[in-house]
């Protein structure tokens, strides 16, 4: 079904409290025509969303238990991650949220138009080494199991008949803030400067160097949330998956710079850190820079998952996808990466969550 009205459209918007859901909950809240309600396990203070549903996408009867509360549903978008073991529990996991999620959803919910599910690079497997660069959409799997896979294929074999459509879309590592989880890249290396600065350490990239020189790119939230509100609104993205980036690419090595100039901060040589364990003994580092600069009380573990931190910059190899298709499709936003990466620390130090 077409989605040719632009008033009475309700997002459900699943992982409210992540990178992705957190800033299209803003974006959507704020704009004319959205009512929102958020989803994730836990509700979050001050959430940005006019309703909201704390449940666990596994505890099936928990979530029936809620069900009416989806009955105005008319757009959903699905960015969450449930993490697992190892990459079949992963993928068993996260196919079972989307079927639990739609087994609930699509009785009650008489007016759902649209399913955006929000994957990544790694559908080409990004993560496992070297792969065909510039990524295009077409560009055949990798070995399974991927939940991006079993979720795409679930979602359109369940789709054929129906009046809803779908859509996906694959962006690179995104730049924001959240509600509070740990996987926020930006966030992150924020929290490492600030520690670092407070040690009198220069500012060390923590990977190999390797990853200091590769080619990268990246996302920002809040253009990620444009092309989710875009791709989902739009008639002729059905069935369509689309990459989304800055639109430019960038190397550490020309970025990191910048960001130590930001903190104030002689750059250092490039030494690879197990951030991981390094950091397991510095919260009490961290408090004291929450309490010098005065920003808002959080403890480390609540802003940072250093494991996330030394996976992504572990990889050594290019991480580059053609957008050609978006734009083609008629999506040509983009901003300056390194520039970007910059803006949202400054927002985060606007928000009093960095020095």
């Amino acid at each position: 079904m077409a989605d040719n009205s632009s008033t009475n459209r309700t997002a459900l918007v699943v992982g409210a409290t992540g990178v992705v859901g957190w800033t299209l909950l803003h974006r959507l809240t704020a704009s004319a025509g959205w009512r929102t309600i958020g989803l994730s396990r836990n509700e979050p203070a001050n959430v940005p969303a006019d309703g909201f549903v704390a449940v666990d996408l596994l505890d099936r009867a928990k979530l029936d238990a809620q069900r009416q509360q989806f009955a105005s549903v008319s757009h959903v978008f699905l960015t969450t991650r449930l993490p697992g073991g190892t990459p079949a529990e992963e993928a068993d996991a996260n196919l079972a949220a989307l079927t639990n999620l739609l087994d609930v959803l699509e009785p009650v919910a008489a007016d759902l138009r649209h399913v955006c599910l929000v994957h990544g690079t790694k559908w080409y497997g990004s993560h496992l080494g070297p792969y065909r660069l510039p990524a295009r959409e077409t560009d055949p799997r990798h070995m399974s199991p991927n939940f991006y896979h079993s979720q795409y294929d679930v979602i359109a074999s369940r789709q054929r008949g129906k009046t809803w459509t779908f859509s996906t879309l694959r962006p690179h590592t995104v730049w924001g803030h959240n509600g509070g989880t740990g996987n926020s890249l930006v966030t992150a290396i924020g929290v490492y400067a600030a520690i670092s600065r407070a040690l009198d350490l220069p500012l060390r990239f923590p990977g190999p160097p390797a990853s200091y020189a590769k080619i990268s790119q990246g996302v920002t939230a809040t253009l990620l949330a444009e092309a989710m509100e875009w791709v989902a609104t739009t008639p002729t993205c059905t069935g369509e998956s689309f990459n989304i980036t800055n639109g430019d690419v960038f190397r550490w090595q020309d970025l990191w710079p910048r960001i130590a100039d930001f903190f104030g901060m002689e750059v250092g040589p490039v030494q690879q850190i197990p951030l991981a364990e390094m950091m397991a003994d510095k919260a009490a580092v961290w408090d004291g820079v929450v309490r010098k600069h005065g920003l808002r009380p959080a403890a480390m573990a609540q802003l940072v998952s250093w494991s996330y931190l030394d996976g992504l910059l572990a990889a050594t190899w290019d991480d580059i996808s053609s957008t050609i298709k978006a734009r083609r499709f008629g999506f040509s936003a983009a901003v300056d990466s390194e520039q970007a990466f910059l803006q949202v620390l400054g927002e985060l130090r606007r928000m009093r969550i960095l020095p």
